[in-house]
């Protein structure tokens, strides 16, 4: 049986898909929640299952809470092929004014040096063609969001050449959500995961309706990945209730901590009326699939 495991790591993503398909179970790795949380819950998991290796794994994008133990993972564990938010070289740190961005930036180094030594497969956000593709057995993971079409202000201004000014650094770093990636998890028509990182709404929910519509495919998703944890907050909006009502999910998963679950609960609950809410906190949960 197909599922999605929630790692707990609070408020930040990790989730392992796990695929049962006709030559075997294939593993995808989304995101690698937080180092906030010293213990690796990740490495525990995977080891627990007797899990080698990772068939696809993918860093939505550049923040501390979704880079999480990838380095370590990378380093220990086997890895196809992966999914990066852009290549970084180590002369582009020099752009970044804050510890944490400098940090973040350095372990998408580290991951990317790993991946290179297992000779891994790697394929960046920023140069991957519409509406990318990747099968699995029966299953298809397909990048609605971005694409090399689109504009991503703090990609570009980290594989660029040239050194941005340090106002406009600083604008396209708050706009770094905006560039997560959006993946979404079907099987012949029917849509079964949608995984929206951190990103705002208005950047995919275009991308993604005109490609449900192209090719045709059942409405309504069974598990929403909600954006951002489950917050419109920072000046930003990361979803709405006409989006929500639109692609109707059966089942919603939120990555929270106990304030944020304390300030939004009930908010979630009167938003989300009808759906199955899955708050990840502290606890491991497994959520079956195309049952």
């Amino acid at each position: 049986m197909s599922s999605i495991q929630v790692i707990p790591f609070g408020q930040a993503d990790c989730f392992l898909v796990i695929l049962d398909c006709r030559e075997g179970k294939k593993h995808v790795l989304i995101d690698g929640g937080t180092r906030k949380h010293q213990k690796n819950h990740l490495k525990e998991f995977l080891v627990k299952n007797d899990i080698l290796n990772i068939d696809f794994l993918v860093l939505t994008h550049l923040h501390q809470d979704h880079i999480g133990f990838l380095p370590e993972i990378t380093r220990k564990f086997g890895v196809e092929a992966a999914l990066l938010p852009f290549e970084a070289k180590w002369w582009k740190s020099f752009m970044l004014n804050t510890f944490e961005m400098k940090q973040d930036f350095f372990h998408l180094m580290k991951i990317r040096k790993n991946l290179e030594k297992k000779k891994t497969q790697i394929i960046y956000n920023h140069c991957i063609s519409e509406y990318q593709s990747f099968l699995m057995g029966d299953y298809c993971l397909t990048v609605i969001f971005p694409n090399r079409k689109d504009s991503l202000p703090f990609t570009e201004m980290m594989t660029k050449k040239g050194v941005v000014k340090r106002s406009r650094m600083e604008e396209n770093r708050k706009l770094i959500n905006g560039d997560s990636s959006v993946l979404l998890l079907t099987r012949e028509r029917k849509q079964i995961a949608l995984f929206c990182g951190d990103c705002f709404e208005e950047n995919f929910k275009k991308a993604y309706f005109q490609y449900i519509e192209d090719k045709e495919l059942e409405e309504g998703v069974q598990v929403l990945k909600l954006s951002h944890h489950g917050r419109n907050d920072k000046g930003h909006i990361y979803f709405t209730k006409e989006f929500m009502e639109r692609i109707h999910p059966k089942e919603i998963i939120i990555t929270s901590d106990t304030e944020h679950i304390g300030k939004y609960g009930e908010e979630w609950r009167m938003l989300f009326h009808g759906c199955d809410i899955h708050i990840a906190e502290r606890e491991e949960m497994g959520i079956l699939i195309d049952e």
